[in-house]
């Protein structure tokens, strides 16, 4: 007589699945994490040399976006084919192919961006550059989903929970990005750990498509080869050191990475779905809570963000926003309410008596003369009514609607009134400020850190030797760092002292907020004392040390959070 009960699984089967599906489980997690976390980092690492315009943005989005749908198809013609040895032939071989254009870099022999077709030339860049390992990834996880149904796991019918993994892996990305490895680690060092993530991928994922042909298991051997695997790849890159110099070095980091990720995992496979769900729709409507508005609003839109033009109650003062941060004002109207007439007064964080009026007329006043002055940011056109006849000053701006908005004479008349023949440079300061002659600029106004998100590249080592080159002797520039978010004035200290030039801070309220005249922090940079002026003897004006402790911003490291955290710090 024979039992109509299922036979229970053998030892060796249960093993296999188990092993069978946190094999793929962690190949799908990898594969995701690398995915998307090679999007920050490869784009910060192009921002030096192409700029933050809209265009070098747009053409990034398509170009990730398009090579996943690329992908998400390989993978589905490879998976049609019958004979199940070429599609894992095909995927380890590219695989492997794309492993040695690793690490990362931006591919050299492409030259000066062309004056027409910027976008073609740009994508050839991105696929010469990092096309080949992003397709490889993108492609990863559907074929590894449509592996597992083909290993004879019992959950093999099912795949779908992989998404789970895979979903992780990705918010993970995103997420520990600018909490975790921006802050700690350059972009050589993160570009090195992604390449030797890639590499250890690729085991797990051989031992899936192997697996589909061959039940077989891992032996004793297999956790050391990975292990003699990691260091294989990773360790030869710190050719500069010894190997115990550097696990000295990073030895905080190396614990605390894994431990980190451990406890994310842990807290996100565990927590309850819908009050995950709740909390980020609840942070969705509260990350943006606009002030209620009191007077006429009008909306302008741009690749950069909305921006607002506020009139006050009575009409009293134009205000340009962006978000919650002013950006500019203007007086339109007396106290009494007679309209204003006249050149208008620069305002907001403009004003004569503050940090940037300061430093205009100190440097003016120590050449004895009219100034040539570039700005880095045009705003509402504020700073056009702080020149004077003779002089020559130059702007740059990257938002044309900016550009536009200033111009209008109803919502801002600074350009019409002070400068009707301005004419911009535009695209991104980084680019088209260095292009600028050397050695011609008696003062550089760099006012582009208000708002919640800086053009981080402007304000880098490289950034300020840029700078320096194009100022005259004895000349000097000027950071306008007021931020609600970020503490930003002992980034620029460091980056002029990384330069061999000395630095003044400047900050203080006027008590005048009413009067949309506000507190400014204002740094000044200089090779010598005397260059500054009378600017070195104000009480107003502090000689600052750039911090032992805090490492320099460069095109390769800058730690965001680190500036956040300092605003926090100092509760201001």
């Amino acid at each position: 007589m024979t039992s109509s009960e299922p036979s229970a699984p053998s030892p060796l089967s249960a093993r296999r699945n188990s092993l069978v599906l946190i094999v793929y489980t962690s190949a799908i997690f990898v594969s995701a994490l690398l995915l998307f976390s090679v999007q920050p980092l490869f784009t910060k690492m192009v921002l030096p040399r192409l700029g933050g315009s809209p265009a070098v943005w747009s053409v990034a989005m398509v170009f990730f976006q398009s090579l996943l749908l690329a992908g998400y198809a390989y993978a589905h013609v490879l998976m049609k084919v019958r004979n199940r040895l070429i599609p894992v032939a095909v995927h380890l071989v590219l695989l492997v192919v794309a492993l040695l254009m690793l690490p990362l870099s931006i591919a050299s022999g492409w030259g000066t961006p062309p004056s027409s077709g910027y976008a073609i030339w740009l994508l050839g860049l991105f696929m010469v550059s990092i096309g080949l390992p992003f397709f490889a990834l993108a492609a990863n996880n559907p074929m590894l989903q449509a592996w597992f149904v083909r290993t004879g796991h019992p959950d093999g019918p099912d795949p779908y929970f992989l998404y789970a993994s895979s979903n992780i892996g990705s918010f993970l990305a995103l997420l520990s990005y600018p909490v975790l490895l921006e802050p700690m680690f350059t972009l050589h060092t993160q570009n090195l750990m992604w390449t030797g993530g890639y590499g250890l991928l690729i085991q797990p994922v051989s031992y899936t498509h192997l697996d589909v042909y061959k039940r077989q298991h891992w032996t004793r051997w297999t956790w050391p080869l990975i292990a003699v695997l990691a260091v294989a790849l990773t360790v030869p890159a710190y050719g500069t050191g010894t190997l115990n110099a550097w696990l000295e070095d990073n030895r905080v980091a190396l614990a605390a990475v894994p431990a980190v990720i451990c406890v994310l995992l842990a807290v996100g496979l565990q927590a309850n779905r819908w009050k995950v769900a709740t909390v980020v729709a609840l942070a969705l409507v509260l990350i943006r809570v606009y002030p209620a508005d009191e007077g006429r609003v009008e909306t302008v839109r741009s690749f950069f963000g909305v921006h607002k033009i506020v009139e006050t109650p009575h009409g009293q003062y134009h205000v340009l926003m962006h978000g919650t941060t002013i950006h500019g004002a203007e007086k339109i109207l007396n106290d009494d309410g007679t309209p204003v007439t006249g050149r208008p007064e620069p305002i907001s964080y403009y004003h004569k008596d503050g940090g940037i009026g300061q430093a205009i007329e100190a440097i003016r006043s120590r050449k004895g003369g009219p100034i040539r002055v570039a700005v880095i940011g045009l705003g509402a056109g504020t700073l056009t009514c702080a020149a004077q006849p003779g002089e020559n000053w130059t702007f740059f701006e990257i938002d044309q609607t900016m550009v536009d908005t200033a111009r209008d004479p109803k919502k801002f008349s600074f350009i019409q009134s002070c400068m009707p023949d301005l004419q911009p440079v535009m695209g991104d300061a980084r680019l088209t400020f260095a292009k600028q002659p050397d050695g011609i600029y008696d003062l550089i106004i760099v006012d582009a850190y208000s708002s919640d998100a800086i053009p981080i590249h402007l304000a880098t080592e490289e950034a300020m030797a840029i700078y320096k080159e194009k100022l005259a002797p004895q000349g000097a520039v000027v950071m306008h760092v007021s931020n609600r978010h970020l503490e930003l004035a002992s980034v620029v200290v460091g980056i002029a002292d990384e330069n061999d030039m000395k630095s003044w801070v400047y900050n203080e309220d006027s008590g005048r907020d009413n009067e949309y005249i506000f507190a400014t922090n204002v740094v000044i940079s200089a090779r010598e004392e005397a260059d500054v002026g009378t600017l070195a003897a104000n009480s107003s004006w502090a000689l600052t040390e750039p911090e032992d402790h805090q490492r320099v911003w460069t095109d390769d490291y800058s730690n965001v959070l680190g500036a956040v955290w300092r605003r926090l710090r100092d509760g201001e």
